[in-house]
């Protein structure tokens, strides 16, 4: 997984989680582990990197968002939403389904 920050035509920045190529074939996710994906609690930027890593989940963010975020930590979810979901509480921050692949962070 890569993890990129890109300067936008309006001036903002944004974060962008690159999926795993092997993961844009997933469907149904066939590859999250069995148990459910599990991530500990640490920086946020950290663990979106984490969740597209175990998932193949892209989350894009302007990089203001997750400056001096921690997540929460997620424990046996059943997919990438209910993890990004468990991950956020307490960050004030929400999040915009793009469908089975990513979200957007909001406030």
């Amino acid at each position: 997984m890569t993890s990129r920050l890109r300067f936008s035509a309006a001036g903002f920045f944004w974060l962008c989680l690159s999926v795993p190529m092997g993961a844009m074939a997933q469907t149904d996710g066939a590859a999250l582990p069995a148990q459910g994906i599990d991530i500990p609690s640490q920086p946020l930027i950290d663990a979106l990197g984490a969740l597209g890593d175990l998932a193949g989940y892209q989350v894009s963010a302007d990089a203001d968002l997750l400056e001096g975020r921690r997540s929460a930590a997620v424990i046996g979810a059943p997919s990438p939403e209910a993890a990004l979901t468990t991950m956020l509480s307490g960050t004030g921050l929400t999040f915009r389904s793009l469908g089975a692949d990513g979200a957007v962070l909001e406030r």
